[in-house]
């Protein structure tokens, strides 16, 4: 599970100081946070990962979420703002704070217009437009890109993997062929 391993690291990270891995790490969880509310509605998180101990987490309120995760937006600006750390292995945007808050910051108005009926800001989406502070170019885009690496990890697209290297599973269909 991917949300477990960021908190690890979010822990792990507050006891060292490394406030750009701890903040990059909070912007991702706070992304995941939206697009299981965007996607679900009500979602487990107050009860969500505690593994064996709570095997049936409750649905929290979606809009709880929502602020939940801006909240962790506003504590990685925060902390990206005065970095410490560089990531070495940073396949986002190569251990640069700046661009770790352009995304926040471009997050934080996603939030704002999503919940503009549950307490979003106006002013809010405002001032981050007026400071420029979010993402303005492709090149600021918060995407994963696919590598070209075979070799542990194969940092390829996985249906690259599966539908090339491995003979092709029945959805797979060739460009040639579909023109």
């Amino acid at each position: 599970e991917l949300l477990p391993d960021i908190d690890l690291v979010i822990d792990l990270t507050a006891e060292s100081g490394l406030t750009t891995y701890s903040g990059s790490a909070k912007v991702m969880k706070a992304y995941i946070l939206f697009t299981l509310v965007d996607l679900f509605g009500n979602v487990p998180f107050s009860e969500a990962g505690a593994g064996a101990e709570i095997q049936n987490p409750k649905a929290d309120n979606g809009a709880d979420v929502y602020a939940a995760a801006a909240g962790l937006l506003n504590e990685a600006v925060s902390e990206l703002g005065n970095p410490v750390g560089t990531p070495a292995f940073d396949l986002v945007y190569g251990g640069n704070a700046a661009n770790w808050v352009k995304a926040a910051n471009s997050l934080l108005i996603r939030y704002n217009v999503s919940s503009r009926l549950a307490g979003g800001s106006g002013s809010a989406i405002t001032d981050i437009v007026n400071s420029g502070n979010y993402i303005t170019t492709s090149a600021e885009d918060f995407q994963f890109n696919y590598g070209t690496s075979r070799a542990n990890p194969d940092s390829r697209h996985p249906y690259y993997s599966d539908g090339y290297e491995n003979g092709g599973p029945s959805w797979y269909m060739a460009n040639y062929f579909m023109w």
